[in-house]
């Protein structure tokens, strides 16, 4: 099993964690020519260490981006644009 050297290991952990990054898995794993099982681990590491991977959709609340959806809804392709 290859070792990696710290600074790399952070690097790819903060290409993972928001915003605005997030980049998926199998990008970063490419990009660094390393193996996904590497990347997975760390990523897991990283989220038991309470720190969330999860990218936030919008400062906008649920209501407000309820609003949107069904107000758009009804609209065509023009229209969106």
């Amino acid at each position: 099993m290859a070792r990696y050297p710290e600074d790399i290991k952070e690097a790819i952990i903060g290409k993972m964690v928001p915003p605005p990054a997030n980049d998926p898995v199998f990008w970063l794993m490419k990009q660094a020519g390393m193996t996904g099982t590497t990347v997975h681990i760390w990523r897991k590491k990283t989220r038991n260490q309470g720190v969330s991977m999860r990218q936030q959709s919008s400062a906008r609340s649920v209501r407000d981006r309820f609003t949107v959806l069904v107000e758009s809804a009804a609209m065509n392709t023009t229209e969106l644009s």
